[in-house]
């Protein structure tokens, strides 16, 4: 007689994956690009917890006053744990967004007990933690969590309903991504800044696109489990010149192996 199929696969080790990057950012006009002194990675089968204090930038165009990024990776009891989070302080961008502080974090899950089961991904489940943007202005109007900027309600969790759903209830949960169907139209000293329905995509005239808080799949072109995290970003910035980038950047997933 044949093993049973939760015999037959069994789970022996586990990567954790997880990257943070306080801020990014590739010029068009000649500014040197900049990135690699404000990111954190992680890969490894052991466990771990890793922090940078990544410091502050002074311009040209981005600056803002000091940023970290922390990774914390756990096993317990058959439960594999990551947490990453990044954030900036004092952000200004060209004088025309600033902020005082933007964090953003995300957290991941994987459970032994899931491997047996073929109906469950081989990854993590993976949901953003609350997000800090405290005194987000453009051209001095604000864009206040819950207000001007509405983030997707899984931001907004508690620690019982969170918990919950990394404890494997419910369906997965899809990233939801910045939505370019437009909305309003705000009135700045820097002209009519259009705002789209979902709050989450800014477009500046003279200036550019902000994207706040986009959730997506990372790589975005496939969903094969061992290939693919999810990121939160939570300030994007399209301004073409003097390029792009982003700040307080979370990505992270886990990957079981076994028979």
């Amino acid at each position: 007689m044949a093993p049973p199929t939760s015999q037959m696969r069994r789970m022996e080790k586990y990567i954790f994956s997880a990257k943070a990057v306080a801020a990014h950012f590739t010029f068009t006009n000649g500014h040197p690009n900049f990135g690699d002194d404000f990111t954190l990675t992680y890969h490894s089968e052991a466990p771990g917890d890793v922090r940078k204090d990544t410091g502050s930038r002074t311009g040209p165009e981005i600056s803002f006053s000091n940023s970290s990024v922390h990774i914390s990776c756990a096993k317990g009891d058959g439960v594999y744990t990551t947490i990453v989070r990044a954030a900036l302080q004092n952000l200004s961008v060209n004088d025309v967004l600033t902020a005082d502080s933007i964090e953003c974090g995300l957290m991941t899950v994987y459970r032994e007990e899931w491997y047996p089961d073929p109906a469950r991904p081989r990854r993590a489940r993976a949901i953003p933690l609350p997000a800090v943007v405290q005194n987000l202005k453009i051209h001095g109007v604000p864009f206040r969590i819950g207000q001007e900027l509405r983030l997707p309600e899984h931001f907004h969790y508690d620690d019982s309903r969170r918990d919950r759903y990394l404890n494997g209830e419910g369906q997965e949960i899809e990233p939801v991504g910045v939505s370019a169907a437009p909305g309003r139209s705000v009135a700045t000293a820097g002209g009519d800044v259009a705002v789209s329905a979902d709050t989450r995509r800014i477009t500046i005239p003279k200036f550019g696109i902000v994207d706040l808080a986009d959730w997506m799949w990372q790589p975005p072109e496939t969903r094969t489990p061992a290939r693919t995290a999810q990121c939160v970003q939570m300030i994007r910035l399209e301004l073409k010149n003097p390029g792009s980038g982003g700040g307080s950047t979370v990505s992270g997933n886990g990957t079981p192996f076994g028979s």
